[in-house]
């Protein structure tokens, strides 16, 4: 059952919400995605979607995101229950919180295990060598979320998403049109002046910049409040823009099927699919890619 169809019949079936299997099935999808692709060096990562496209998982992830907090939050957001979403949210944002801080720490502990063991370089990358030569500057940095460990910076991002959806359900409430407006207003803005978090205590900014990903959490619970009412319109000719732009996107990150050397790298100077500033090319891909296989 798609999704469309599943909102559709949760709304003329029983008060109690069934879970949405579309929606579930696509975030499992993702995460083991995410698994593979922070897992380097296994067979299985030359098949995730960023060998052939220029968005990947992380995309897709903040975008079901938004749609499964429209589709959980939003009805109740808009008949008064704002004071209950609002605080069902804040527990959300602490509870993330804590897992990122707790995987962090784990994460630590292996590999410092792993460096003791096996290749004492374990310890010298992705912001771990902090931990040894500053560890008590490390370690506020971690907790004040100011320091973020390679491979561990998705949950941050997230928390501070979550932290808005009450202001992004309270604008689509009233026009989805102007909570996108403002959304890509402050995207743009962003871009344009470089706005971005500052890491502490190592000097250099957020890798999944909060202020431009914002705008494609956005998108996802202006779908999903839109499931609420309607499903979501489709259409042959768009369907067809968007496998022709995947197929284009394909052609260029895979040099041509390696006919033609350097048109990968060629194409992503020129389109701009910067990931932490999540760049035009990647939401456009992405864009393209959740359309056609919804």
């Amino acid at each position: 059952m798609s999704l469309t169809s599943r909102v559709t019949a949760e709304r003329s079936g029983p008060s109690k919400p069934s879970r949405r299997e579309g929606l579930d099935f696509w975030r499992g999808v993702v995460f083991c995605i995410i698994l593979i692709n922070h897992v380097p060096g296994t067979m299985f990562e030359r098949f995730t979607p960023k060998n052939f496209g220029f968005s990947d998982s992380s995309e897709c992830f903040v975008f079901i995101s938004g749609l499964s907090l429209a589709l959980a939050y939003g009805t109740r957001f808009s008949n008064g229950g704002r004071v209950q979403v609002m605080v069902s949210l804040a527990k959300r944002v602490v509870q993330l919180y804590g897992v990122h801080v707790g995987l962090s720490l784990a994460g630590l502990a292996i590999f410092a295990t792993g460096a003791a063991l096996v290749e004492p370089d374990l310890m010298q990358v992705h912001g771990r060598d902090l931990f040894i030569d500053d560890p008590g500057a490390a370690l506020l940095g971690m907790v004040s979320l100011g320091h973020q460990l390679g491979y561990f910076n998705i949950l941050p991002l997230y928390v501070l998403l979550v932290a808005m959806v009450p202001g992004l359900l309270w604008l689509g409430g009233r026009n989805r049109a102007l909570m996108l407006g403002a959304s890509a207003m402050l995207y743009a803005a962003s871009r344009l002046n470089g706005w971005n978090i500052p890491s502490w205590p190592m000097k250099g900014e957020w890798f999944f910049n909060p202020f431009t990903w914002q705008f494609l959490m956005a998108m996802g619970i202006a779908v999903g409040l839109g499931l609420r009412r309607a499903p979501f319109p489709t259409h042959p000719a768009a369907g067809l823009v968007a496998g022709l732009g995947l197929l284009v996107a394909a052609v260029c990150v895979t040099d041509g099927l390696s006919w033609l050397p350097g048109l990968g790298e060629d194409a992503r100077q020129w389109l701009d699919v910067d990931k932490s500033v999540l760049g035009a090319g990647r939401l456009v891909h992405f864009l393209c890619l959740a359309y056609l296989v919804h």
